[in-house]
C-alpha cells in the first residue's frame, strides 16, 4: 500500500539532522504516482464489490468485464512508461489483446453502460452518447474498415 510504498523510497538530505521518527518525504513524482495507485485500488476495489452486488447475470457480466478493462488498461498504460522488466513482452502483449478483447466485448453495451450515468446527450456531444437502438454512428464506419458489427 502507500505506506508499505514510501517506506521503500531512498532518503534525502542524509546529511540533515534528522527527527528519530521522521517520515521521508518522497519525491513529488513518487508521491503522486502512490496516490493514484492507491485511487485506483479502491476504485478497482469498489468496482468488483458492485459486480458481487448485482443480481441480473447480464448485467453482471457487463460489469466485471468493465472492471477487469479498467485493472488491465492501468497495467497496460504502466507497461507503456516502464522499462524494467515489470512484464516480459510475451505478457505485455498478451495484457494488450486482453484489452482489445474486452473493449470488442463491451462495445455491444456501451451506450448502456454510458447510459447508466444518466449524463445528458447535450453534454456528452460524443456520436456514442447519440446512438440508440435505431442509430448506431459506428456501425458504417466499422463496416467499411473491414470489422463484423
Amino acid at each position: 500500500g502507500l505506506k508499505r510504498g514510501t517506506g521503500e523510497l531512498p532518503r534525502h538530505g542524509s546529511g540533515r539532522t534528522r527527527r528519530p521518527h521522521a517520515t521521508p518525504i518522497p519525491p513529488l513524482a513518487t508521491a503522486q504516482d502512490l496516490a493514484r495507485a492507491h485511487i485506483e485500488s479502491v476504485a478497482l476495489e469498489s468496482m468488483y464489490a458492485g459486480v458481487q452486488r448485482c443480481n441480473d447475470p447480464d448485467c453482471r457480466s457487463s460489469l466485471k468485464a468493465l472492471a477487469d478493462l479498467f485493472a488491465l488498461s492501468r497495467i497496460h498504460a504502466d507497461i507503456l512508461f516502464r522499462n524494467d522488466d515489470y512484464l516480459s513482452p510475451e505478457k505485455a502483449k498478451a495484457v494488450k489483446r486482453m484489452v482489445e478483447s474486452l473493449c470488442g466485448e463491451l462495445r455491444g453495451v456501451a451506450v448502456a453502460l454510458v447510459d447508466a450515468f444518466g449524463i445528458p446527450d447535450h453534454i456528452l456531444r460524443a456520436p456514442i452518447g447519440l446512438a440508440s437502438a435505431q442509430h448506431d454512428p459506428y456501425g458504417e464506419y466499422l463496416a467499411a474498415t473491414g470489422w463484423e458489427t
